[in-house]
């Protein structure tokens, strides 16, 4: 019965991706022949159907499971991160499901295209400006923001500031779009304080200047500053916390006047 066929596929991929996200596994494995070929064909599944209806996903992103296709990116993504894995074959699966008409599917690989940081950094930051700029899916973009693009701010400021604005800018209404903008601010605030990066300073002024035009997104800032205002020692003093203390102090002044 194609139901139970359906579900056993779920199953199967489910498993080959827990194995896929062992610290240990790798494709010289005599076992990861499998596992690689089984995730690589279940990303072809039909299931999850591209009818069925994701409308809340955008507020809170969640999904059933089993689900094949889903379940197979998660562990395609696994298998990005191993250089013994990285293939011709697995990046043309990446760059299939990152446009899957389904945004569960999509999510798997947003959220986690940062694997590909040491194997294939072109295809990720490929991948990233692709999300930035045309996903649709508030909540695929609240775990690009909150995951991928947050782990690389710090060593790549110009580069996700730059994207990230392009995601502020353009997601402005809508079921989710609330929280991917206070992730967004989030990231523009860290790096506005820490790194004085100039489109971050030039942003998060504008919030600071009219906090009732840009009200959930001065909440954020508000909230991420209170772990900054005491920051590190003042004596011994260090200067690059002082930096970050003195300019958490002046930002929240702007704010609250």
């Amino acid at each position: 019965h194609q139901h139970t066929r359906d579900l056993a596929w779920g199953y199967l991929a489910d498993a080959c991706e827990s194995v896929a996200k062992n610290d240990e596994f790798n494709c010289e494995l005599a076992e990861a022949g499998f596992i690689k070929s089984t995730l690589l064909e279940a990303t072809k599944h039909p299931d999850p159907h591209p009818a069925e209806n994701y409308q809340s996903f955008d507020e809170h992103p969640s999904w059933g499971s089993p689900a094949a296709r889903i379940d197979a990116a998660e562990g395609i993504m696994h298998l990005a991160g191993e250089p013994s894995c990285l293939d011709k074959e697995l990046i043309e699966a990446i760059e299939r499901l990152s446009n899957d008409p389904v945004p569960p599917v999509r999510f798997q690989i947003a959220s986690r295209v940062v694997a590909l940081y040491r194997t294939a950094p072109e295809l990720m930051w490929r991948l990233l400006e692709h999300f930035s700029r045309e996903e649709n899916s508030r909540g695929v973009l609240q775990f690009l923001v909150a995951q991928s693009l947050n782990q690389l701010a710090g060593h790549h400021a110009n580069h996700v500031a730059e994207l990230v604005r392009v995601i502020f800018d353009r997601v402005r209404e809508g079921a989710g779009a609330d929280e991917v903008r206070k992730h967004c601010a989030g990231i523009l605030a860290g790096l506005y304080v820490w790194q004085d990066q100039p489109l971050c300073r030039e942003t998060v002024e504008m919030i600071a200047s009219d906090p009732t035009s840009y009200n959930t997104e001065a909440h954020q800032i508000v909230f991420n500053l209170r772990s900054w205002l005491n920051l590190g020692p003042v004596d011994p003093p260090n200067a690059v916390q002082d930096e970050v203390r003195h300019k958490s102090f002046d930002l929240l002044h702007h704010i609250l006047s």
